[in-house]
């Protein structure tokens, strides 16, 4: 039984000695393959857009084996075009230009969503709008506009 045993920890030894050999070499292929990865904002460089900046300033992304490449963005319509020409791997975009670029045949997916909510809100000039019917009315009535814009643009 002590034969066994020690038969049995000698060949574990070995083995963990060999892990702890190929270890670094195993590190440093991965630190070779970095695989180059490109990120189109959906606008010029705002609060929004800081974390991504610092993940390449500390070093995480290449820590992971990805050496990211940001681009500043000219609006989601245009992020979401540029991606699903495949100029840039990933991007950062509203989710109505997705829909609108996929509802014309477009190839692109949402892989995440980043906010809840957005920074949109029903405003009125002074003198618009002051009861909720005619914000109501002014909304039916833009639906009914893009609903159009976007028929007219297919």
């Amino acid at each position: 039984m002590k034969e066994t045993t020690m038969n049995l920890r000698r060949k574990l030894g070995q083995i963990t000695l060999k892990l702890i050999l190929a270890l670094p070499l195993a590190l440093g292929a991965q630190a070779q393959a970095q695989e180059n990865v490109s990120l189109r904002l959906n606008w010029y460089l705002g609060g929004l857009h800081v974390p991504f900046y610092y993940g390449v300033d500390r070093g995480f992304y290449k820590q992971e084996g990805i050496n990211l490449t940001i681009n500043e963005g000219r609006g989601s319509a245009n992020t979401v075009q540029v991606v699903g020409a495949g100029t840039d791997t990933f991007g950062l975009a509203d989710s109505s230009s997705i829909i609108n670029l996929v509802s014309k045949g477009g190839e692109i997916k949402s892989v995440m969503n980043i906010l809840s909510s957005t920074g949109f809100s029903v405003v009125s000039a002074a003198s618009g709008a002051r009861t909720a019917k005619a914000v109501s009315n002014a909304c039916a009535i833009n639906a009914i506009v893009n609903s159009a814009i976007a028929e007219y643009t297919k």
